[in-house]
C-alpha cells in the first residue's frame, strides 16, 4: 500500500519481502569465500616455500662455485710450486753430477798417483 500522489507512482514503504533461502544462500556463499581464502592462502605457503627452495639452491650453487674457483686457484698454486721445486731438484741433479765427475776425476787423480808409488 503506498501513498499515490497525481502524477506521480506509487511509494510503498513497507520492507521488502524475505527472499527464500537469502541466509542460506549468503552463508553457502560465505563458506565458499572462505574456502577459496583458504586455497589461495595455501598457495602463496607453497610459492613462499618454493622461493625460498630455490633461494637456498642459488646460495648453495654460489657457494660451491666459489669453493671451485677457490680450488683452482689453490690446484695453480700448487702447480706454480711443483715447478720451483722440478727446478731446484733440476739444479741440484746438475750439482750433483758436477760433483760426482770432480770425484771421479780426483778418485782417477789418488789412482794414478797410487800407481806411480
Amino acid at each position: 500500500r503506498g501513498d499515490v500522489l497525481p502524477g506521480r507512482a506509487v511509494i510503498d514503504f513497507r520492507p521488502a519481502p524475505r527472499l527464500p533461502g537469502l541466509r542460506q544462500a549468503l552463508a553457502t556463499t560465505q563458506a565458499a569465500m572462505d574456502e577459496v581464502s583458504l586455497v589461495h592462502g595455501q598457495a602463496l605457503a607453497a610459492q613462499r616455500h618454493r622461493e625460498d627452495k630455490h633461494s637456498a639452491a642459488e646460495l648453495e650453487s654460489a657457494r660451491l662455485a666459489a669453493d671451485q674457483a677457490r680450488k683452482a686457484r689453490e690446484a695453480e698454486s700448487a702447480d706454480r710450486e711443483l715447478l720451483g721445486c722440478e727446478r731446484v731438484q733440476a739444479e741440484a741433479q746438475k750439482e750433483m753430477d758436477a760433483a760426482e765427475a770432480a770425484l771421479e776425476g780426483d778418485v782417477d787423480d789418488v789412482v794414478a798417483a797410487a800407481e806411480r808409488v
